[in-house]
């Protein structure tokens, strides 16, 4: 039911320490942003200034 105590059980699982996770979600973060430009940019003709 808590998020702290499934992210435990996760961590636990995988034995991923808190900097790995973070990292791991910041690159997962970066990873869904730069698809969602590329949707972007394939769904609308590209337009100057954005």
């Amino acid at each position: 039911m808590d998020l702290r105590v499934q992210l435990r059980a996760l961590s636990a699982m995988t034995h991923v320490t808190k900097t790995q996770h973070r990292r791991w979600r910041r690159r997962k973060a970066k990873a869904g942003l730069k698809q969602t430009v590329k949707r972007l940019q394939r769904s609308t003709p590209t337009a100057p200034g954005v």
